[in-house]
Formats: structure tokens, C-alpha cells, sequence
């Protein structure tokens, strides 16, 4: 059976915000240009390749999916779309049909592959694939080959998480009490940014080798279904949401994280903080993110907490950690 991942909430308060109250307005994507919209597929995997250092559609990629090796050549605009309808021999999650009823049937994982003249391969590993649902991705090439593998991550399937049994546990941010790498002193926060009321406007990761700053409803968008299991209930979704968001909220507040070539960051773009990287996102997710954006925030004491949330079995207490029952919410 798949792992499931449960949300461990320490003493936390759900804050509603006042009827009638008007709302943030969302800030443009960084570097205020808008991304090209996708192609929509049934089933299967859309989205746009482009040049990492110019922001600039790169056409005539080659975008390749194993297994069945399924390909297709990027347009002039980047963009790109494969229907997985007819997939075979993908590897399954024997998820018993009682335990499926109202989660989105999941086909399997697969590996992708983008190849284009004057550019490194880009490669990303078990990546999530599900019956009905679009996988929006957003390559970014370099000079030099990436490869992202999401094996060990909360969503594994069950024969591929007993590969991470035994893997070292990652310093959370509450372990390391966010102190900055290397010389420089720790300040209120990376960006300057501090509320405890309004989620902050952008979050800076490390990545590739490299410093981002990313729209942070972007960021939470793209972290949940790598963190969660995309086929679970809009309720989990909406808890795991919660979850995410709260905890790149409180990094953004008390960070830096650390330090990269002169550059702060908020988190790591690794299981060490939050899984990340640009795109990946589905509707089922999004709706999640979506639906409790304005709907409150979790505080201890008036002031927003790191959520933390660890993969376990459905016979836990309280996922990984197998305490009582009366110390966790399920």
C-alpha cells in the first residue's frame, strides 16, 4: 500500500479572516513576464521548454517519455503536449480498490527527457502520471545537463519508497533554527519580508545550483503534489496545502535558510525543506491551493508556525512518528 503521508499540526490555530475583507492581490510572476499557456491533453504531460538564462522559447526540442518512448517536438512557442492514454507496462501502486474510492486512479511514474541543440539534457525520474489528469510542466534548460529524481518523495509508490528505507533524515528548518551558511550574519529574513497576516509575495530557493525567486502561490502550487499524493481527496489536498504553505510562510519570515554565491535563500529546493522545482503542476492540486488561500492561516500564538508533515502507514497514529493519538490531527 502506498505510504500516507499524515500532518502533524503542534498546538495550532486556524485563523478566518474577516467577512468582507478585501484580498491581496497576487503580484505578477517574477520578472513581470507572463509564462505562454499550455496545450490541454486528456491524460499525459503538456508544457513549454525554454531557455533558462534568456527566459526565450527554445523550439525543435525533442521531449521523450519511458516507458513506451513516447515523443514529441516542441513548437515555435516551446510548447509541447503527449497524451498518455494508451500507456502500458507503467509501474502500479496496488492501492486496494476499496482504499481508491473518490482519489483519482493513478496510472504510474515515468521518466522525461528534453533534448535540444546547444543545451545539457534536462531529465526528471518518477514522475507522477494520473488517469484524467494534465502534468504541466515548465523545462528550463542550461548549458549544462539537470537531472531531478523524485524516488524518495512523500507520493512514491510502495515498491519504490522501500528503496528510501534507511535514507538519512534531512535538517528541517526548525532543526537547523534557519541559521544562515558561511560567514554572513543572520538577519530578520532573507527578502526583508515579515507578516504573520499576509502570506509573503515571493520565496527565494536554491535550485540548480542557483538562487530563484519564485511567485510564492506559484511555490506552494508546485511543492503539494510533489509532497502529497495527487490521487487522495480534495480534503487531504487542502490539508497538505495548509501545510505547505505554513511552512514556506514561516521560512520566508525567520529566514535566510543559507547562503549561495552571495545570495540568501528561504529553503532548499530538496527533501532538507520542501520538494520543488518549476512547473509540475495538475488542476486537482491547484483547485486545492486555490480553495484555502483566503481561507485562514495556522498560527500558535498569533504568530505562523513551520507545519510539519512526515510519510508513514495507514496504521500509524500519527504518520512516521507513531505517537498517540491525542497529540496529532489526522
Amino acid at each position: 500500500m502506498k505510504a500516507m503521508a499524515k500532518l502533524l499540526l503542534i498546538l495550532g490555530v486556524l485563523v478566518l479572516p474577516q467577512v468582507g475583507s478585501a484580498q491581496t492581490p497576487q503580484p505578477p510572476a517574477p520578472g513581470g513576464t507572463p509564462r505562454p499557456e499550455r496545450p490541454v491533453v486528456t491524460t499525459g504531460m503538456a508544457g513549454v521548454v525554454l531557455d533558462h538564462e534568456a527566459g526565450t522559447p527554445v523550439a525543435n526540442g525533442t521531449v521523450t517519455v519511458t516507458p513506451g518512448d513516447l515523443k514529441a517536438t516542441t513548437d515555435d512557442n516551446g510548447k509541447f503536449a503527449i497524451d498518455i492514454d494508451d500507456w502500458k507496462g507503467l509501474p502500479k501502486d496496488p492501492i486496494p480498490a476499496d482504499a481508491r474510492k473518490g482519489m483519482v486512479p493513478e496510472i504510474g511514474r515515468v521518466t522525461v527527457t528534453v533534448e535540444a541543440g546547444g543545451y545539457g539534457i534536462w531529465t526528471t525520474k518518477n514522475q507522477d502520471v494520473h488517469r484524467d489528469l494534465t502534468v504541466n510542466l515548465e523545462v528550463h534548460l542550461y548549458a549544462t545537463p539537470v537531472t531531478q529524481d523524485y524516488t524518495c518523495t512523500p507520493g512514491a509508490i510502495a515498491a519504490v519508497k522501500r528503496e528510501c528505507a534507511g535514507a538519512p533524515e534531512p535538517t528541517s528548518i526548525g532543526e537547523a533554527a534557519m541559521k544562515a551558511e558561511g560567514s554572513q550574519a543572520v538577519t530578520a529574513s532573507c527578502s526583508g519580508y515579515y507578516s504573520d497576516v499576509t502570506p509573503p509575495p515571493t520565496i527565494r530557493i536554491l535550485y540548480n545550483n542557483q538562487v530563484w525567486t519564485r511567485d510564492f502561490k506559484t511555490y506552494v502550487k508546485e511543492v503539494l503534489p510533489r509532497e502529497w499524493v495527487v490521487g487522495w481527496k480534495l480534503e487531504s489536498l487542502q490539508a497538505g496545502a495548509m501545510a505547505v504553505r505554513n511552512y514556506g510562510w514561516y521560512a520566508v519570515n525567520h529566514g535566510p535558510r543559507g547562503w549561495h554565491n552571495g545570495e540568501c535563500f528561504d529553503v532548499y529546493s530538496t527533501t532538507a525543506d520542501q520538494v520543488w522545482a518549476p512547473g509540475g503542476t495538475n488542476v486537482r492540486t491547484d483547485e486545492a491551493v486555490d480553495s484555502i488561500w483566503a481561507a485562514g492561516r495556522m498560527t500558535r500564538g498569533g504568530i505562523v508556525f513551520p507545519a510539519y508533515y512526515k510519510s508513514g502507514l495507514s496504521s500509524d497514529t500519527c504518520g512516521y512518528h507513531d505517537l498517540p493519538p491525542e497529540n496529532c490531527t489526522t
